[in-house]
């Protein structure tokens, strides 16, 4: 069973045809003829939905947006700079979470879903990037999408981001020592090193201050890959490799 016939997130199938329940629906008729390169009498707002749904860095973002839950319509339009009768026009077209997920525990099965799926087609998959975009809004918020695609710098302070992926950290450690095996926490940590270290070199943070960015973040990381009588670890002992060296020696052991 594909993505798609499990969770209808979108009115049309893996081939771009509208599905069976959908098809006498005139926005969705519409769009179809411009997937299919007719562009002739349609509603600006289908067009650029279509233009949307086309590209893989504006799908990414859009359907991030959507899903962020500090995040309404009006707030994405802001940030996109995406009129809120396109997005929602996209939304019922091409991604339809209202009708769709019956909870938000059936949202999460379809993003996990997703990631395990692609996964399997190696970590250049676009299809891979989406879902793990997916992952990461669903437990960052906007203000990682913000950040990732420079939507609006210095608009957002990072320390909520910051506090929010020390928290993430903590919680697979917590996992793993009481024996998950599935967890491996020194990937974990590598992939959290290297975001952390990205989010405080970029732009959007260089007018905060190091207080209110939450950077003292970074020197207690030590306290997730022991106990709380490890060593500090600065940002130049994580560059230089050794965190991540430290932290998978402590796993195998």
């Amino acid at each position: 069973m594909s993505l798609t016939e499990k969770w209808p997130v979108s009115r049309f199938d893996d081939n771009l045809e509208i599905l069976k329940d959908f098809e006498k629906d005139k926005d969705c008729i519409s769009a179809k003829k411009v997937l299919d390169g007719d562009y002739s009498k349609t509603n600006k707002n289908i067009l650029h939905a279509v233009k949307i749904h086309q590209s893989d860095m504006q799908r990414d973002i859009i359907e991030a947006l959507l899903l962020a839950e500090d995040c309404d319509t009006t707030e994405a339009s802001e940030l996109s700079g995406v009129g809120t009768d396109v997005l929602e026009m996209y939304a019922k077209l091409f991604f339809n979470i209202q009708d769709t997920f019956i909870s938000k525990i059936d949202l999460l099965d379809y993003i996990e879903t997703g990631v395990n799926t692609y996964s399997k087609n190696g970590n250049d998959d676009p299809d891979l990037g989406s879902f793990l975009l997916k992952r990461w809004v669903i437990s960052l918020g906007k203000e990682f999408v913000v950040w990732r695609y420079k939507l609006k710098p210095i608009a957002y302070a990072p320390a909520s981001l910051y506090s929010t992926i020390m928290k993430e950290a903590f919680f697979y450690h917590k996992e793993k020592s009481m024996g998950n095996e599935q967890i491996s926490l020194s990937e974990y940590l590598r992939s959290t090193s290297t975001l952390l270290s990205s989010v405080k070199g970029s732009t959007a943070i260089k007018e905060v201050s190091e207080e209110d960015a939450g950077l003292d973040i970074m020197d207690h990381l030590g306290i997730i890959i022991e106990d709380k009588s490890a060593p500090m670890i600065t940002l130049d002992e994580i560059k230089d490799g050794s965190f991540v060296n430290n932290a998978t020696q402590q796993e195998t052991t």
